[in-house]
């Protein structure tokens, strides 16, 4: 066998990329909720959070985002939500945040009211989502 000094394999199969969130649709009645478990951050969390929800808001009238668990978020993430508020919106679809926990709440606390960058509103995202259980009951009814 012919090998040449210093070449570096260049086709080589990188590991399958794991993604840090998960995401579970259910469909409960006219209301399609999404889990989210994990982590929503730049690139492909929060790329895969945009492709679930896009293709919920197709079928939906009312969409419910269960995030309570979810870990951690960053400016992308906040970002997300809030263009798929806007989707939500454009399509007629009433978007619901619930269960976020302190930190989820907290982040997001400057786009409620849509004074945050570029006027983007994550008014579902409120503090005032109670609760996940009681919450997703109270969303449903």
């Amino acid at each position: 066998m012919n090998e040449q000094p210093g070449v570096a394999v260049a086709f080589e199969c990188p590991k399958e990329l794991k993604l840090k969130l998960s995401l579970e649709t259910r469909n409960c009645g006219d209301v399609i909720i999404v889990h989210c478990q994990g982590r929503i951050v730049y690139r492909d969390e929060a790329a895969a959070l945009s492709r679930v929800v896009g293709e919920a808001l197709q079928e939906a009238r009312k969409l419910v985002l269960d995030l309570s668990g979810v870990s951690s978020m960053d400016s992308a993430g906040i970002g997300e939500l809030a263009l798929l508020q806007t989707w939500a919106q454009r399509k007629n679809v009433n978007l619901k945040c619930a269960g976020p926990n302190p930190l989820v709440r907290d982040s997001t606390r400057p786009y409620q009211s849509g004074l945050g960058a570029g006027g983007a509103s994550l008014s579902g995202c409120g503090s005032s989502v109670v609760p996940p259980r009681a919450g997703l009951r109270r969303l449903l009814s």
